[in-house]
């Protein structure tokens, strides 16, 4: 196997995916502008082999996860993504079959999300591979949604399924577990390949008063968010929605729950809304066929503390976020 330069590469494989403004790659900007009473929402996120992935997963899987986490961002700001920036950091093992899987990862995205390359680096990571992409979307001037705004009595809510990617850590260091090769498998593909609730922007623009991705764990962010709105929240363990898998999983293995609510990779949107449109907020997204699960409440506290009940008497948990550091 071989692998062509630099500037072949690019020409070659990232060019193809650049939008009208960027050049075809060819200079070291893009030129955008913002649409008619619309702002832009710029998020960056960066994953590393031996951190966010094994290695082992395909190049168009790792390119996918690249941009979905970023995706995820911007949804939870209200907003729709439309451009990306992309930095890759290039092994020396790779050649040009991983370069062509890679875009095609990159193209099956940019389709379903309406993406469009504007440009980036490439540069030399001899051992492991770093992808890291700047997005920028649009959202309705005035209409971004912060983890700032969250008030007493507003209802927390969560999109989709917690828990499935931590899951899949956990079975890969409890083999000693009755867990099934479909168990084992779809854990494996959330890990891999999340599902950022896409058509949820819309909802979070109407309804939400404060809003992040879950990414580093359920309740580690939802502390965050209680920090930045300087409130205190309560949440009700057995309100959080888990898939089937999960939760045949942790009738067996109730240990379990310190990974699902602190292990993070979910990558679905956590929002606040208030109490007398919770009702109309999860009708709005059943339409774009998008499951909420309402988990808690917001209290009004300004001490940041993040409660835990199950039925409601209050339980510990030891880890609420994954941390890098």
């Amino acid at each position: 196997m071989s692998r062509s330069g630099e500037f072949e590469l690019i020409a070659k494989y990232l060019a193809p995916l650049a939008g009208p403004n960027s050049f075809d790659l060819k200079d070291d900007a893009a030129l955008l502008k913002p649409r008619e009473g619309f702002d832009w929402i710029i998020t960056q996120d960066s994953i590393a082999e031996t951190v966010h992935f094994f290695g082992d997963e395909t190049p168009a899987r790792i390119a996918q996860k690249a941009l979905r986490v970023n995706v995820s961002d911007i949804i939870a700001k209200g907003g729709t993504p439309e451009h990306y920036s992309l930095a890759l950091g290039v092994p020396d093992r790779w050649c040009d079959e991983e370069f062509a899987s890679f875009t095609t990862g990159l193209v099956e995205d940019q389709t379903h999300y309406g993406l469009q390359l504007t440009g980036g680096d490439t540069y030399k990571s001899p051992d492991h591979l770093h992808v890291s992409v700047t997005m920028m979307g649009s959202v309705r001037a005035g209409k971004y949604v912060s983890r700032l705004g969250a008030s007493a009595g507003d209802k927390i809510l969560v999109s989709g399924t917690i828990g499935n990617s931590a899951a899949h850590h956990w079975v890969l260091e409890n083999q000693h577990h009755d867990i099934s090769k479909s168990q084992a498998e779809f854990f494996k593909q959330c890990y891999e390949l999340p599902e950022p609730p896409f058509g949820l922007q819309s909802i979070v623009e109407s309804f939400a008063t404060a809003s992040m991705d879950v990414s580093d764990g359920l309740l580690g962010d939802l502390q965050k968010m209680a920090v930045a709105s300087q409130v205190s929240a309560h949440v009700e363990r057995n309100k959080i929605p888990l898939s089937s898998q999960l939760a045949s999983l942790i009738d067996r293995a109730p240990e379990l729950w310190n990974s699902v609510l602190g292990g993070g990779d979910d990558y679905q949107t956590l929002f606040t809304v208030v109490p007398e449109r919770v009702a109309e907020c999860i009708k709005a997204a059943k339409a774009e066929n998008i499951i909420l699960g309402e988990i808690g409440e917001i209290t009004g506290e300004s001490d940041s503390i993040v409660s835990l009940n199950v039925d409601g008497v209050p339980v510990s948990q030891d880890a609420t976020s994954y941390r890098h550091f």
